[in-house]
């Protein structure tokens, strides 16, 4: 992503609501390429206008960088809660096995790996569920860029509703006499 879709894209963002640190976040990846390549922090936010004083807009990097660092170690799966027994090793008979709520990741696989990969070139953070659920209505990476354009969709988020959207849209057709 170029600086003038990245600035599209941010304002764009920021226009639909969305936080200044979760806009920052989102974009991060590209964030990063052009502070790596050619743009100084203070150079960047003059180019990109977002009337964010520089700052600010350093804290706001350097809070998406930390998030990004923080969420590399963490597995891409998805999560879902399991409930787990926690045995205790003391031999002690007088205390029940105490149930706790752990996230796990549910191992869920991709069917197509390929599309995943595909997908991540558009939007870096792109769930393997959300690409199951385009590809099990029939979409494909060229529709998925077709909506990115077309729509405007900028974030995973904004896909994730448009498919949301296309679910319920096909399953109340499924219904219909």
């Amino acid at each position: 992503m170029d600086l003038e879709e990245l600035k599209k894209s941010m304002k764009s963002d920021l226009e639909e609501g969305c936080q200044k640190s979760v806009v920052f976040y989102n974009h991060y990846i590209h964030l990063e390429r052009l502070i790596n390549s050619k743009y100084s922090i203070p150079l960047l936010n003059k180019k990109l206008d977002l009337g964010i004083k520089i700052s600010y807009f350093r804290n706001l990097i350097a809070t998406a960088k930390s998030k990004q660092n923080n969420n590399k170690s963490v597995s891409t799966l998805p999560l879902i809660e399991e409930t787990k027994e926690i045995s205790h090793h003391d031999n002690s008979d007088s205390k029940p096995p105490i149930k706790t709520k752990n996230k796990e990741t549910t191992g869920e696989t991709i069917k197509n790996e390929s599309l995943l990969d595909e997908l991540k070139t558009l939007f870096y953070d792109i769930s393997n569920h959300l690409t199951n659920d385009i590809e099990n209505l029939g979409y494909g990476f060229e529709d998925v860029k077709i909506w990115k354009g077309e729509l405007n969709i900028s974030t995973s988020r904004a896909l994730r509703k448009h498919v949301s959207k296309l679910k319920d849209n096909a399953v109340a057709n499924q219904y219909k006499i």
